[in-house]
């Protein structure tokens, strides 16, 4: 006999009570309702055993004495466990006077002659101030088919470095546990603490409020820190109009009363794992949803708040019922009032859309409000350049394949507090069409006025293939071979009158990637129109172009009248359309001024096309020399300009003021004139960026200036030069335009 086994039966004695399931609006037990049992200070074995059959004697069980044991307490004043029959002592009593339990052995109750006990007499007792060390081990193949958890009703508790695996909580047949069920933690409450905790090949069963650790958190503040749950099974039970609240991890956070405003809810899930297993609800109600991690926040109001951070989510979700399906893919089911908060990763979360659903959002005054994905959603593949859209919430597009919507004279997106409304998991698989314009949030702008501003764009995934139409005349090739993109528009086409000129301002795209061929940028792609560009910003983004081999000719011929004779000279020669790629814009050809810009931590891995020294051709070229003819170039912030003016006294005018750029690499392949491997890199402010023609004008903020044009004599061929302007710090320098002068 040992004496602090039988000493602690003074200490826990006071701790049991008989508890019997409730149902859902019912309170836990108050624990001063529990059986006391009297003082008593044993010295033996047998007077353990009576012990144990006096706490049994009031309560409905088939244990006996000789079943359970009482933990011992050691020294520091911890409660060992060792065993299952001390295992099933806690089990069955519970504990509510501020124990500390240690578990000292990796415990297998299926194994152990009481193992067939366990179903039928493990239920729902409450654990208060109670600190569970699991030590590091495992507890496997408990069966507790009338239990909410392993420890079901938990409140200002503690719980980790726990395995738990192979086990069962509640059954197909039992529908009483209506409160909360999960592997771990029926109902937690008060400020609970769980870390470390892992869930294993488990199964649990409930019509609702069901996690595959934890099955409801409310009235209170509870964290969970690196606990997973893996290759286990979370099944719902049909019971007319409670089915749902369903997860893969919690099933449900609220209040107890839904409109207590007097209570809160705080819930922590940090670097919590869902790895394998299955999501199986039904939902009774579009109001009892469910989710791959969380089933239901009610959220009745902003003191009601889940963060997850850092949480990965890979699990089966199969709805029993056509209900249950809703929203199937995600993270979190629902969020009833959409009062409280929601922060994954740092960001608030939204609901996302489907892929399919559309809505006609409202029209008032001409102006459509925005409010849900499915509202955006309708814009697909319109144009709109009579009445204004204004997006007024954050929208997660979620992954699904969205068709650009073709054009927007009007774009707003500022909230009612201020902030930019933000558009997040745009994804775009478009092939650049014949008529000119590739793919992007939006297609193209070609309407005068045109302003879009106050968006955020995160996690954009901009894809464009090529056109492959071969022309008839490679000196004509219309679009052939090039691929536009731009995370909020491919293509500006505009004339150089101030009149039509494209504002764009307050935009920040963070977190995409750009996958295209040419004349395209982390914001815009290709631009010929007089545009506007303020406070605009791309952060942490890819952007890469693929190589596509279309062949282009160029070809530029000018005949005078000298002396009654027809002077001509050509100038011709081969091109490729893979280049003119920019962090912000990839190309600009009109008029243009952007301010206050920047672009930050973005990896390039763009191929462009080399400068090239063309010979003259003709009567009257072949003693001239050769023409300069610009290449396709690479650069951090803007790729190519060219000053694309037809008329001598009009030179195009671009004015980049105050630009700022950080962090940004140039990544293998994208190395225009030398070859590199795709896991070598090159700091875009590096001296050698120049060298490898990525800053071909000698300012690391532009890959080239050029005209395609020169003068032969009093021959005017082509482009007219025109002036660009880099402001730093309010000092302006000219930028040189290459190409031209003979």
């Amino acid at each position: 006999m040992k004496i602090n086994r039988l000493y602690s039966v003074i200490c826990i004695a006071a701790l049991t009570f008989a508890y019997s399931c409730v149902k859902e609006d019912l309170p836990m037990e108050d624990p001063a309702d529990a059986v006391e049992t009297p003082a008593v200070t044993p010295s033996d074995e047998e007077s353990e055993k009576a012990i144990l059959k006096a706490l049994l004697a009031d309560r409905d069980t088939r244990w006996t004495a000789d079943d359970l044991d009482i933990p011992t307490l050691n020294n520091e004043g911890w409660y060992e466990i060792s065993s299952v029959k001390e295992l099933a002592y806690l089990l069955e009593f519970g504990s509510t006077k501020g124990e500390k339990y240690r578990l000292v052995e990796d415990i297998n109750v299926s194994s152990s002659s009481i193992a067939d006990k366990f179903p039928g007499e493990i239920g729902a007792e409450p654990f208060e101030n109670f600190e569970f060390d699991g030590n590091g081990k495992t507890l496997t193949g408990l069966n507790l088919p009338l239990a909410a958890g392993l420890f079901s009703r938990v409140k200002d508790s503690k719980i980790y470095n726990l395995t738990l695996a192979s086990s069962t909580v509640g059954s197909a047949d039992n529908v009483s546990n209506l409160l909360g069920t999960g592997a771990v933690v029926g109902t937690a409450s008060g400020t609970v603490e769980v870390s470390n905790v892992t869930v294993s090949s488990c199964k649990v069963y409930a019509p609702c409020k069901l996690g595959g650790f934890v099955g409801a958190v409310t009235d209170g503040t509870a964290s969970f820190t690196s606990c997973r749950v893996s290759a286990t099974n979370v099944n719902g039970i049909y019971l007319k109009g409670i089915s749902g609240w369903c997860g893969g991890f919690v099933g449900f956070v609220g209040r107890t009363k839904e409109n207590d405003t007097v209570s809160s809810v705080e819930v922590t899930f940090a670097d919590c794992v869902i790895d394998g297993g299955s999501v199986k609800p039904y939902m009774e109600s579009t109001l009892r949803t469910c989710g791959q991690f969380l089933g239901m926040l009610i959220g009745f109001d902003s003191n009601e708040t889940v963060t997850m951070s850092g949480c990965d989510v890979q699990t089966t979700y199969n709805g029993q019922d056509d209900k249950s399906q809703v929203n199937p893919h995600y993270k979190i089911g629902g969020h009833k009032y959409g009062n409280g908060v929601i922060l994954v990763d740092g960001l608030t979360y939204v609901y996302p859309w489907d892929g399919k659903t559309t809505k006609q959002p409202a029209l008032t005054n001409g102006v459509y409000d925005v409010y849900t994905a499915e509202e955006l959603a309708w814009f697909q593949g319109r144009t709109e350049t009579t009445n204004k859209i204004h997006i007024h919430k954050d929208i997660d597009l979620a992954g699904q394949l969205f068709t650009p919507i073709k054009e927007v004279k009007t774009l707003e997106g500022l909230k009612e507090d201020g902030t930019n409304s933000e558009i997040r998991n745009l994804k775009i698989n478009f092939k650049h069409t014949t008529t000119g314009y590739g793919g992007a949030f939006i297609n193209y702008v070609n309407t005068a006025g045109t302003v879009h501003q106050n968006i955020n764009f995160r996690g954009a995934d901009i894809y464009v293939s090529h056109d492959d139409t071969y022309p008839a005349d490679l000196t004509n090739p219309k679009q052939y071979g090039n691929g536009y993109a731009g995370t909020l528009c491919s293509r500006v086409d505009l004339s150089t009158t101030t009149s039509k000129a494209y504002t764009v301002s307050n935009v920040h795209c963070y977190d995409g990637k750009i996958d295209a061929v040419c004349k395209m940028g982390g914001l815009l792609g290709g631009s010929w129109g007089t545009l506007i560009v303020e406070n605009c910003s791309v952060e942490n983004y890819y952007i890469q172009n693929h190589e596509v081999n279309c062949i282009n000719k160029y070809h530029k011929e000018v005949s005078k009248e000298v002396f009654g004779q027809t002077l001509t000279v050509t100038c011709d020669t081969e091109f490729y359309t893979e280049g003119e790629c920019g962090g912000l814009i990839g190309f600009i050809g009109r008029n243009s001024t952007i301010s206050n810009s920047s672009v930050l931590n973005t990896r390039m891995k763009c191929k462009g096309q080399k400068d090239q020294e063309v010979p003259f051709d003709g009567n009257a070229g072949s003693f001239l020399g050769s023409c300069f003819i610009a290449g396709r170039h690479v650069n951090q912030f803007i790729g190519d300009i060219r000053t694309e003016s037809s008329v001598e006294d009009n030179p195009i005018v671009v004015n980049i003021n105050e630009p700022y750029v950080s962090g940004n690499v140039y990544v293998g392949s994208g190395y225009m004139y030398e070859s590199k491997t795709d896991d070598e890199q090159l700091s875009a402010d590096s001296s050698d960026a120049s060298t490898y023609d990525y800053n071909h004008t000698g300012t690391k903020y532009i890959g080239s200036v050029y005209r395609v044009g020169a003068e032969v004599f009093s021959m005017h061929m082509g482009d007219y030069p025109g002036n660009v302007y880099v402001t730093i710090g309010g000092t302006q320098t000219k930028i040189t335009v290459d190409g031209g002068t003979v």
